[in-house]
């Protein structure tokens, strides 16, 4: 494998170096014109760009205002082409770069949480973007159309969201195309990638609990022509977080380069790299006696510390690279292919983990956990388009192999820590070094061979997808030196009509299924079955002619069997509880109705019941973390007239009904309901002279709201507080 990866870099990069020096010899008589360019294929899956569409010459005026809109109407990661949301038969939701900077979204949580049916128990966690809730399941993580290594567990990247060009949700089975999905749904991050007109961007940036950071983005052509373009986005932050003793430090960097050797090829080749390397452990594990419920000795402190600050850090460090080929042959055909090689490797020293309240109600029991988690992971996906007509019927059909490799290995230490008090607690305290609890490796191959039609007949829009999955799965117990292996296939598929009304309107139904092979394993080494799911979706969405904007109304109905939930006996593991269902409506809006004027929000009704369980007692009650009702709406306005040109207000609201922590239903949170809050003023309203410059302020948790989540009676964290930014960008 690591022979396969070696050769396929190497040959890629001569193919680059020759590729550029062609272009660049070829540039020397044919320079392009600065008011209008041609811009060249971009990746399409998950790379927001033209997909699989021939070049066509856009003013780069034109071309640059698109990219900077609040609404986006169209979704590649969906179908894998560029389509417009109001033809695909299945709920999604789409967040810009812009409305990120408007809300000055600083996680992957953070950035979704206007989502409607999207849910994150805590939005910020130093460790990883703390496990999200999609209709009722943890979502796959993709980047840029690629499945990120760990995407569910330990390991998973934290993915920043200032290098990022739009954020798609997609919601129900995509197994269809991608294979490695549950049935709530993924989630596609898209990276910023080269762009054919100048892009110069820094920012400054300063907020609560001593947030220092800068960042910028930079890009353009890097030749008259246009034949070579180039971006390179980056951050650095130094910050303590609400908790007393944890840091919440950055490193990030993202180069990009695009070459577009002949008039219908585009390469890019783009790099990742992250590094979080954090004192302390931020939120912390408290016990629900002093958080959710009352103690005689009164309310925990939300800064409360209870782990040992001199031992405790986090360590995360992330590293991609990859390419994505596009070739368009002619009016007809066209292939793609994209590859990633991805890393990541997570260290944890944690003190403490909840192990109870003694009888006095504030002597905290502790332990001691260290954890290593490296994720390796290698993956190509080729893809091929033929877009042509039969009669009065049009087709677009695309066919797919993909691979992936994947290697995981995790290990965990376990020891016991002195008690501490948790109203007054005393540090440095001696103890053990922690002794071997697990050491698992496990690898899986996958192989995927799939196939689309969307197929156009008047205002009817059909969609067909299949896709066959082989994969096998190895896993060794380090500790005893046992082996095991297990290889399963399936077949998961999509069909979707919709029908597209002159007046914008499109209602549709889809039925889809969904096969997960699960890479993880129980406590005692044994690997997962591959989780299956299936889905009935009907709903109707509206665009309206005269202004940007999507509306989509949806009701579903899904079940999975071999669901995955926490272990009752053995924290930070899972079991597989046999079978869920969830069923639901969601409304999901995002408008901008009047120039400057920008709405994103909706509701979201999810009722959870587990069918089948492994466990006794747990038939009939709800999932876990997974609240019944939420609803969200954000408005923001920019003046575009009179003295006050360029100032802006924002403001949302975000409601969380109450919801169990656990699947035995022992826990209940309270609903809570918070708000946030955004001025800015852009100077060039006031100034030629001044054009670019912007001042904003930020305020998440306005009203300075607590709230709790807890996964039992001895793990319990605070929500975000009050959060205020203050943020100084400058475009030229």
């Amino acid at each position: 494998m690591e022979q396969v990866k070696t050769i396929s870099l190497c040959i890629f990069a001569i193919f680059v170096f020759v590729a550029a020096e062609v272009v660049l010899a070829q540039d020397k008589d044919d320079k392009g014109s600065p008011e209008a360019v041609s811009e060249p294929p971009q990746p399409g899956a998950g790379q927001g760009t033209d997909g699989f569409s021939l070049p066509e010459v856009k003013v780069e005026g034109q071309q640059q205002a698109a990219e900077d809109e609040f609404v986006d109407e169209e979704a590649t990661s969906a179908t894998k082409t560029d389509t417009p949301l109001i033809e695909i038969p299945q709920s999604i939701s789409v967040v810009t770069e812009e409305q990120i900077k408007q809300q000055q979204a600083q996680t992957l949580s953070e950035a979704l949480r206007y989502t409607p049916g999207f849910f994150a128990a805590y939005e910020s966690d130093v460790r990883y973007d703390n496990a999200p809730i999609v209709r009722g399941f943890i979502p796959t993580l993709y980047l840029d159309g690629l499945l990120l290594p760990d995407s569910r567990g330990f390991g998973a990247p934290r993915i920043e969201p200032y290098g990022l060009e739009r954020i798609e949700v997609l919601k129900g089975p995509s197994s269809g195309l991608y294979g490695q999905v549950p049935p709530g749904g993924l989630i596609d991050m898209v990276s910023k990638r080269p762009k054919p007109y100048a892009i110069h961007e820094v920012v400054l940036q300063y907020g609560s609990y001593d947030r220092y950071q800068g960042a910028f983005d930079l890009g353009g052509k890097v030749d008259d022509g246009g034949r070579i373009l180039y971006r390179l986005t980056g951050l650095l932050r130094k910050s303590d977080t609400q908790t007393k003793y944890a840091e919440d430090n950055r490193i990030f960097l993202a180069p990009s380069v695009t070459v577009r050797p002949f008039e219908n090829t585009s390469i890019t080749i783009s790099a990742y790299f992250q590094k979080d390397d954090n004192k302390g452990i931020s939120p912390q594990t408290l016990p629900a006696q002093g958080t959710l419920f009352s103690n005689p000795n009164g309310k925990v402190p939300v800064g409360r510390y209870v782990g040992e600050p001199g031992y405790d850090r986090v360590d995360k460090t992330t590293f991609f690279v990859g390419y994505s080929l596009e070739h368009t042959f002619n009016e007809i055909f066209a292939f793609r292919q994209n590859l990633r090689y991805s890393t990541v490797k997570l260290d944890v020293h944690d003190a403490v983990r909840g192990e109870g309240l003694q009888p006095d109600l504030r002597t905290l029991n502790r332990a001691v956990y260290d954890i290593t988690d490296f994720a390796d992971n290698f993956q190509v996906d080729n893809q091929g388009l033929a877009v042509f007509d039969a009669g009065p019927v049009r087709n677009e059909v695309l066919v797919g192999f993909d691979y992936l490799w994947t290697k995981n290995k995790f290990s965990m230490d376990f020891g016991f820590a002195p008690p501490i008090d948790l109203y007054n607690p005393v540090y440095g305290q001696p103890f053990d070094t922690p002794a071997p609890l697990q050491d698992t490796l496990q690898k899986q191959n996958q192989f995927g061979l799939y196939a689309q039609d969307q197929i156009f007949f008047k205002g009817f829009v059909l969609t067909l997808t299949g896709r066959q999955d082989w994969v096998d799965t190895s896993s060794r117990n380090l500790l005893s030196d046992t082996k095991s292996s297990q290889d399963d296939s399936a077949f998961s598929y999509r069909a979707g009509l919709n029908y597209v009304f002159d007046f914008g309107v499109a209602p549709y139904i889809a039925y889809s299924r969904s096969f997960q092979p699960t890479l993880g394993t129980y406590f005692d080494g044994k690997p997962f079955k591959p989780t299956r799911g299936e889905q009935y979706e009907a709903g109707i969405k509206y665009q309206p002619e005269w202004f940007p904007g999507i509306v989509t109304a949806a009701v579903y109905n899904l079940e999975q069997k071999n669901a995955l939930t926490a272990d009752p006996v053995n924290e930070f593991f899972q079991v597989q509880t046999g079978k869920v269902r969830v069923r639901g409506f969601e409304l999901d809006a995002t408008l901008s109705p009047l120039p400057g004027l920008n709405m994103v929000g909706g509701y979201a009704y999810t009722d959870s019941e587990i069918l089948k369980s492994n466990i006794p007692g747990e038939v009939g009650n709800e999932m876990s973390n997974v609240p019944k009702n939420q609803a969200s709406w954000w408005t923001d306005y920019t003046l575009q007239t009179s003295v006050l040109k360029g100032f802006g207000l924002g403001a949302g609201v975000r409601y969380v009904g109450d919801f169990f922590g656990n699947t035995d239903n022992a826990i209940k949170m309270p609903a809570v309901t918070l708000v946030d809050a955004a001025a800015y003023y852009d100077f060039g309203g006031l100034c030629q002279r001044f054009e670019g410059l912007k001042l904003a302020v930020n305020a998440a948790n306005l009203l300075d709201k607590t709230y709790v989540t807890c996964f039992n009676e001895n793990y319990c964290s605070y929500g975000n507080k009050l959060n205020v930014f203050g943020t100084l960008s400058y475009n030229w």
